[in-house]
């Protein structure tokens, strides 16, 4: 017997016709689904994961040196070198500081002999020190240490036509974008490569003000990405958000999601469910086998090997892969996944292959 509220028409779907598509049937199962909130999300780099690289000098990128470095879409290792800069001179540059750096210690190592003939206040060498200290802390924004050259990070080297400028990964990751032209100048500050890590990956949910409250018990999420059916799951939360945007009426929460394929890309959309700790019991079906037709959630249920019936359901809360049915399907029902538009086709047709045979 259909269940109550169900729909008493027979649909005719040859088993001739199954084979011809991907065709799957469930059954109907009591479960414990946990509850969920819907929310769309953007998928963001992880922190840590994801780096600018900016010259730290003002020069130019020598033409040759710099033809065969990495470009978008090439993995790279952190210390890798990714360009060549040679600097331009004057103050500031690398050379100028490096001077200062060398006579301020050549200051210093005389102030300390000075007080300790006591020819000069012991307020001097402090105040050399500190001067010597902030050049240091300068050189050192640039890669360099007292001259010397630092294995994993961006640094100074010498040639005998002068100084160039070792440009080095960070980080290892993917590079995603170059500003990096061989034979041009570039500016201080200018980001010249952008890395990122795309193992792990951050989601950021814009939950809806209504389910504020509910988002602190938030344990997880599943969600898919724009082009693709596939489930992805975001295993931790990272954060939740103290405040609700008022242009969107939207708190944030990010979660730490793997991305072990690659297939997740930064500024993807996504769509979620956000998991809560709290679950409910009871009669439960594939989210897959959920159609809308019209507004309203139905599902194709099998009453033999080529019959099947429409059912118009009312639906409880979700995880993202199963969702809880308030009425219209029973346990040890089958239920179509696979191939329930087919079904639906058929529906339109029941009078006229309701014979046993297609037409």
């Amino acid at each position: 017997a259909p269940a109550p509220g169900g729909s008493s028409a027979e649909i005719s779907y040859l088993k001739e016709q199954q084979w011809e598509t991907a065709f799957g049937v469930a059954e109907v199962q009591k479960r414990s689904v946990q509850r969920s909130i819907e929310a769309p999300g953007t998928i963001e780099p992880f922190a840590g994961r994801h780096a600018k690289v900016s010259a730290p000098v003002s020069g130019l990128t020598p033409a040759r040196a710099n033809l065969d470095m990495p470009v978008p879409g090439d993995r790279v290792q952190e210390g890798q070198t990714l360009g060549i800069l040679s600097p331009s001179g004057g103050e500031g540059s690398y050379a100028d500081l490096m001077g200062r750096v060398q006579r301020l210690q050549r200051e210093v190592r005389r102030a300390e002999r000075l007080v300790e003939a006591e020819a000069i206040p012991q307020k001097r060498l402090v105040e050399a020190r500190h001067d010597l200290t902030l050049a240091r802390a300068a050189l050192e924004s640039m890669g360099g240490s007292d001259g010397q050259r630092a294995s994993t990070s961006s640094g100074p080297s010498t040639t005998g036509a002068g100084f160039n400028y070792d440009l080095k990964a960070p980080i290892s990751g993917r590079v995603q974008e170059r500003h990096l032209a061989p034979g041009s100048r570039v500016e201080v500050g200018t980001v010249l490569y952008t890395i990122v890590d795309p193992s792990r990956v951050w989601l950021r949910l814009r939950v809806p003000a209504e389910y504020a409250a509910a988002a602190d018990r938030a344990t997880g999420a599943v969600f898919t990405v724009e082009g693709s059916d596939t489930i992805h799951q975001a295993s931790r939360v990272v954060s939740t958000g103290a405040a609700i945007d008022t242009d969107t009426r939207t708190l944030p929460v990010r979660l730490e999601a793997s991305n072990s394929n690659g297939a997740l890309k930064i500024g993807m959309m996504a769509d979620a469910q956000l998991l809560l700790a709290d679950t409910q019991s009871g009669v439960a079906i594939p989210n897959e086998a959920i159609q809308t037709e019209d507004g309203q959630p139905v599902a194709y249920v099998e009453t033999g090997g080529e019959s099947f019936e429409r059912r118009p359901l009312e639906l409880g809360p979700t995880d993202g892969q199963h969702t809880l049915v308030e009425r219209g399907v029973q346990v040890g029902e089958h239920v179509v996944t696979a191939g329930a538009y087919q079904v639906y086709l058929a529906s339109l047709n029941t009078s006229q292959i309701g014979h046993g045979h297609t037409h």
